[in-house]
């Protein structure tokens, strides 16, 4: 059996803890997503921060950055993306080709008729619990 390294121990210790207090998530590296998934299925959101293209990182950036697309395939629920646009150079164009990562990752279905774009999510873009019939 494979040794689990001690940054993934740790989150995992984290997120037990933040579960048991009542949390709906935790934010942590894209890397841990899968472990964080694996062990606590849909009970517990993972976000990750740190999102950076994969040919533009700095040598003196965040060490446990991952791309959208490994966030994503690793079961991240959410990313956060700062740098990648703030610093860009043209920054619409970065947050725009991080949009299109993700739009190939979740291709949209066609809308049910009758149903406007954006119903039934909350503002976070969870979706809201339907009401229970009696």
């Amino acid at each position: 059996m494979t040794p689990i390294p001690r940054a993934e121990r740790l989150v995992l210790s984290r997120a037990r803890r933040a579960l048991q207090a009542g949390c709906d998530g935790v934010i942590s590296s894209g890397l841990e997503a899968q472990k964080l998934k694996t062990e606590f299925k849909d009970r517990l959101l993972a976000v990750a921060p740190g999102i950076r293209a994969v040919d533009n990182r700095p040598a003196d950036d965040q060490k446990r950055a991952v791309d959208a697309a490994l966030a994503f395939a690793n079961g991240a629920d959410y990313i956060v993306v700062g740098r990648p646009i703030r610093s860009a150079a043209d920054p619409r164009a970065a947050a725009q080709a991080i949009q299109r990562t993700i739009a190939a990752i979740f291709p949209r279905a066609a809308p049910r008729a009758g149903a406007s774009e954006g119903r039934g999510r909350g503002a976070a873009g969870r979706r809201k619990a339907s009401p229970r019939r009696a």
